[in-house]
């Protein structure tokens, strides 16, 4: 899906500088940590032959910066990084997917999950020294005369997670697919000043791909408002960033993608949570760990897409507790 005709389409099959793929993965080794979680880049992948797209190994796709590399935290660094943090997302269940992998990255595996479209606190997180919050919005369903507004669904995360400190320990993920609009984090930036939590780290999760086929009783996005979309994420990056916010650029990374939804109408979820057993493999080829002493239910997040711009999440979060090797 070119939004713009003119550009990129963000998925090279070829790099004509190297050779082969694994001289091309070693110079990328070379390259500095990324800065920002929205360094502009492109997906790449290994082919036998570049003109024969059905000779090209899509399971091995990566999504590269240009001139960066992000480094995926270990579940040691992560454990360090995050204790004693207190991590609040806001926003839809593309929000709640990058949640849910961070829980699991933390833990080793996901022991608790819904699809909760109201508030939720967990606290067995890290050996219970990572605080995790979550608060579903909007609620699409409801009468938009009913539906609850950000800012009450804020106020409403904010105190179910306190107490708060008013630093980098507590850290604040909005975003969603295509419903943020600055209104929001003008909203977003009264209430932690009105709250006193000025302070805090921010992070807004750009837009991301979806509605694109047409479902009946979904609304779908013609090309035109694709290409409006784009500006207008656009715009919301740059608008976070004047605020010092830290942003996950998610909408370049999921439309070249768009055709790879796991589930639901709106064909925006790149992510799917499945319960494991104790003898199961699923098809990611995970395996699951589940001590044979425990009779609590395990679960994996499965999605490599959700995976990418989860760990440049992750990286950003914890980029002071990694070197540049």
């Amino acid at each position: 899906m070119q939004v713009f005709p003119s550009e990129s389409c963000a998925i090279r099959t070829d790099v004509t500088s190297v050779p082969n793929w694994s001289t091309y993965l070693n110079l990328r080794a070379n390259l500095t940590i990324c800065t920002s979680g929205d360094a502009s880049g492109r997906w790449v992948l290994p082919c036998t032959t570049c003109s024969d797209r059905k000779s090209c190994f899509w399971s091995e796709a990566v999504w590269h910066p240009y001139n960066c590399r992000y480094v995926v935290p270990s579940k040691e660094v992560l454990s360090r990084c995050l204790d004693g943090k207190k991590i609040l997302f806001i926003g839809d269940s593309t929000n709640r997917g990058m949640m849910h992998y961070v829980m699991e990255k933390l833990n080793g595996s996901l022991n608790q999950w819904d699809k909760t479209h109201d508030i939720r606190v967990y606290t067995n997180v890290n050996k219970g020294r990572t605080f995790v919050s979550f608060a579903y919005y909007p609620q699409f369903w409801l009468p938009t005369n009913q539906r609850p507004v950000f800012d009450k669904a804020l106020y409403q995360l904010i105190q179910r997670s306190r107490p708060l400190e008013n630093n980098t320990n507590t850290i604040l993920v909005v975003g969603g697919v295509h419903w943020l609009a600055t209104q929001h984090l003008h909203m977003l930036l009264r209430a932690i000043r009105v709250e006193r939590l000025h302070g805090i780290r921010l992070v807004m999760k750009t837009l991301g791909s979806g509605f694109h086929q047409p479902v009946e009783g979904v609304h779908t996005l013609s090309m035109e408002d694709q290409r409006k979309l784009l500006l207008h994420s656009m715009g919301l990056a740059e608008f976070a960033k004047h605020y010092n916010f830290d942003v996950i650029d998610t909408f370049n990374i999921t439309i070249p993608r768009y055709k790879d939804f796991l589930q639901g109408k709106c064909a925006c979820h790149f992510h799917r949570v499945v319960d494991v057993t104790e003898s199961d493999t699923n098809q990611s080829g995970w395996r699951n760990k589940k001590n044979t002493f425990s009779n609590q239910p395990e679960f994996h997040v499965e999605g490599d897409i959700n995976a990418i711009y989860s760990d440049i999440l992750l990286s950003r979060l914890c980029g002071d507790y990694m070197s540049d090797r």
